[in-house]
């Protein structure tokens, strides 16, 4: 099992660069003997949810208020995404 984290600068989204990024991760799962790969998005990050849906991953689970990015704002939602392979 791996974690998988795909940040972009804000200049460099929409351009096709996280589904070629995703696409080399799955190419190299099978040598290393990789069979589950999970991804962590907070509930509002639509892009990146719909990014992993597109390459059949499957809602794990939805923790609610469990992340604080900074102090005085609101507590966001997290979810696992997950794909066996």
């Amino acid at each position: 099992m791996a974690e998988l984290s795909i940040y972009l600068d804000q200049n460099y989204q929409h351009q096709g660069i996280g589904q070629q990024a995703l696409n080399f991760v799955i190419s190299q799962l099978v040598s290393l003997k990789i069979e589950t790969l999970l991804t962590f998005i907070f509930s509002n990050n639509q892009a990146s949810i719909k990014l992993f849906q597109k390459n059949n991953f499957e809602l794990w689970e939805h923790l609610t208020a469990v992340a604080q990015m900074v102090p005085t704002d609101p507590k966001l939602d997290l979810e696992i995404w997950g794909r066996h392979f």
